[in-house]
């Protein structure tokens, strides 16, 4: 579809469904935004669901182990009871109670760990915990030895150098568990007489993130401050895929990145939203991770709908404007042939006029062309009988002959050409005949305005057509080359006519312009499209001839390509069933 045709309220429509269209997304913009803050929401709730499980574990940690220190200092410390029979039994029974003291499933276990000179240089140090497979508090004494030394290990040193203060120990692998520990040293007058430690695990922290994971595309993973995983939803398939069994040979989550996991579970979230959530005091880092296809479930239904709400609107606003342009074109054309009959009538009624005229002239002028041409046949015979001409007179009596023979043939061209012939017979012509006595009628013209006009060596060939239609398309198209070419320095038209095919015929019509414009190529054959100044061309010449031409079913159109302008007429050389008779 043009739109060349458009109109005002053409455009008006189209401005209402750019604006329309602009509307639309627009609120998918906002649409997109509110959904993405909603999905953003969720993963944050998500995420900082697991971070108040971990300050729930710190708070109740930081709680517990300040009440144990100021529980012993008061109780136990104070009394002088280290030495007394009943003091391990009395730290047992308290230990079991902190423990039930706490909220389930958040602490794993409690230790009071004794400086070995504050009980007779022994190392005392008991340690609770309640573990999934156990249905009660289980009390060990397993790190109360030389070969372990609790006294050196990290936790206790990390209590120890807070002096009195909670420090929460990075992540470390002990006995098959990784732990997490707050650590408290507790004071008798100013000195160190051990430390109490409140610990979580990571199979807790596992416990938290596995609820959590519902769908493989959104997870939730937790890493330690030197991007070690600590919790991973996936844990138990890594392992299974790698051969190896966590808690064996030192074996655990601490000693693996999370692109270690991904290579090994052939993830890619390269890609993927990452969220991440860092805790202050621990300096963990809850990850969320989403693929996009997750995050835009929602908004890819929403977006489809919006993408064809918008084709809709253009399908039905350009359905609109090529109805109402159709209908205009309809209406136009409907004009263009009323105007184009109109002016038709007119040119048929001039032509009918000059038929008149030339056959009146015709008559008025073949009658004195018979008689010169018989006194000067008659005049050469009289000579011969007396004695024999000169070559002098012969040369005159040819001269005259042939002046008589040439206004002949200009006046049967122009006779022919004065009438439009839209009623006569199709019948059998002599194409070379036509063009020569089409060239005759304007060939002085052409003489003194200085272009030449020359025609090739044409073939005896013959077509079924009406002849005055075709002297006019040829006379129209030598017109055309003679204004078009009235101002260059080359100035010459040259008529030729090929065979193509056994049943078609081409007469070309070139001249020495440059060619036409590919934009005026497109438009030239539309009625009342002319180039020519103002008052000097209807802008129907070409579209009449090639309506002409079409009537002989054949073809009229521009060649290009040859440095020159040639127009061509192609015809049929077979009856192409036109009502004819011989001529």
């Amino acid at each position: 579809m043009k739109f060349k045709n458009l109109n005002t309220p053409h455009y008006r429509l189209l401005l209402f469904a750019f604006l329309l269209t602009i509307v639309t997304f627009i609120f998918y913009t906002n649409f997109e935004n509110a959904q993405l803050e909603i999905e953003t929401k969720e993963v944050n709730n998500r995420a900082e669901l697991i971070l108040k499980k971990i300050a729930a574990y710190k708070t109740e940690s930081l709680i517990m182990s300040r009440f144990i220190q100021v529980d012993i200092q008061e109780n136990f410390l104070s009394q002088n009871k280290l030495n007394s029979p009943s003091f391990k039994k009395e730290v047992e029974n308290r230990l079991e109670q902190y423990l039930r003291s706490t909220t389930k499933g958040l602490i794993y276990g409690i230790g009071i760990w004794f400086e070995p000179s504050a009980i007779k240089n022994t190392l005392f140090g008991p340690y609770i915990y309640l573990s999934s497979n156990e249905k009660k508090p289980v009390l060990t004494y397993e790190w109360n030895t030389q070969e372990y030394n609790y006294p050196s290990q990290s936790w206790y040193q990390a209590g120890v150098s807070a002096q009195g203060r909670s420090q929460f120990v990075n992540p470390y692998f002990d006995s098959g568990l990784v732990y997490v520990t707050n650590s408290r040293a507790f004071y008798l007058e100013d000195k160190l007489k051990g430390v109490i430690t409140v610990d979580i695990t990571i199979p807790q922290l596992q416990d938290f993130i596995i609820e959590d994971f519902s769908n493989p595309q959104s997870f939730i993973y937790i890493t330690n401050q030197k991007n070690f995983l600590l919790a991973h939803p996936q844990k138990l398939e890594f392992f299974k895929k790698t051969g190896l069994f966590e808690g064996q040979n030192g074996v655990s989550l601490l000693n693996y990145q999370i692109h270690d996991f991904n290579k090994v579970l052939n993830v890619n979230i390269d890609n993927w939203e990452a969220i991440n959530f860092t805790d202050s005091d621990l300096g963990w880092k809850v990850v969320v991770v989403s693929s996009k296809d997750y995050l835009y479930r929602n908004l890819r239904k929403i977006k489809n709908a919006i993408f064809i709400f918008a084709l809709l609107i253009w399908f039905f606003t350009f359905l609109v404007i090529k109805i109402s342009i159709e209908k205009e074109n309809e209406k136009n054309r409907a004009d263009l042939d009323i105007e184009k009959n109109r002016l038709q009538m007119i040119q048929s009624s001039k032509f009918a006029a000059l038929g008149e005229m030339a056959g009146g002239v015709a008559h008025e002028i073949n009658n004195p062309l018979a008689i010169i041409l018989a006194r000067t046949q008659l005049a050469r015979a009289k000579l011969k009988e007396h004695q024999a001409p000169s070559d002098f007179m012969n040369a005159h009596f040819d001269l005259i002959e042939q002046t008589v023979q040439r206004i002949s043939n200009i006046v049967k061209g122009l006779k022919a050409f004065s009438r439009s012939g839209e009623n006569d017979p199709f019948v059998k012509e002599n194409l070379a005949s036509i063009i020569h006595a089409t060239v005759s009628i304007c060939l002085e013209k052409f003489k003194s305005n200085q272009v030449a006009l020359d025609v090739d060596t044409l073939p005896d060939l013959q077509v079924f057509c009406r002849n005055s239609q075709l002297s006019q398309v040829l006379l129209n198209l030598l017109s055309n080359s003679f204004d078009a070419i009235q101002n260059l320095d080359q100035k010459w038209v040259r008529i030729s006519m090929i065979k193509n095919s056994q049943d078609r015929v081409q007469i070309l019509v070139t001249d020495s312009g440059y060619g036409i414009n590919p934009e005026v190529v497109e438009k030239m054959m539309q009625p009342f499209f002319t180039t020519k100044e103002v008052n000097k061309g209807t802008g129907l010449g070409l579209s009449i001839s090639k309506s002409l031409i079409e009537d002989h079913k054949g073809k009229l159109f521009y060649k290009s390509g040859d440095g020159h302008t040639t127009f061509v007429i192609e015809l049929p050389l077979s009856d192409p069933g036109f009502i004819s008779t011989n001529h």
